[in-house]
């Protein structure tokens, strides 16, 4: 989180993933969720709910919404909401606002999701990463947020979009940009 940077308490809101504040409503940022990846288990909710607070990360989007990091505190302690959802592999970190410290500590809980085979990472039907060597399911997901892997034999660029090359000829083979 950047240094400076002030809390607000928040609720969670009715809406799948948004919590307000006086008039203000947010969302957990840099997280991913899969269009077929099984629902997200509330932590927020219960008996004993544990209190919320949100550091604003940025400019408020179209839908009135502002990226925020969550802090969740359950009394065992402040914890980041993006961390224990990429630990329990219930989302895929997608880098927009994190950076240093914050951005280490969300690819490590990734990372550690990965290695248990946690959520996404153990579901066969999620398939949160697609092989380069099998494009036909890659290329369903044009236009989606996916994890590709593949050797990478060139790279491409224009004025505005940088181009992956995994064969030798990019208008024959898979690209992703």
């Amino acid at each position: 989180m950047p240094a400076g940077s002030t809390s607000v308490p928040v609720v969670r809101d009715e809406e799948g993933g948004v919590f307000a504040s006086s008039g203000e409503r947010y969302f957990a940022g840099d997280l991913y969720r899969p269009r077929n990846a099984s629902g997200a288990r509330d932590d927020t909710a219960g008996a004993a709910a544990p209190r919320l607070e949100a550091v604003p990360a940025g400019e408020e989007n179209r839908w009135g919404l502002r990226p925020a990091w969550i802090v969740v505190d359950g009394g065992k302690g402040k914890q980041l909401l993006q961390a224990v959802r990429l630990l329990r592999g219930e989302a895929l970190f997608a880098p927009d606002r994190a950076e240093g410290a914050c951005a280490e500590i969300l690819r490590q809980a990734e990372a550690e999701a990965r290695s248990k085979s946690a959520g996404l990472w153990g579901d066969k039907n999620a398939a949160p990463i697609y092989s380069t060597a099998r494009p036909e399911p890659l290329k369903k997901m044009t236009g989606y947020y996916v994890i590709a892997a593949g050797r990478i034999v060139s790279l491409g660029k224009t004025e505005r979009t940088r181009y992956l090359n995994f064969g030798n000829y990019w208008k024959q083979t898979l690209r992703s940009r």
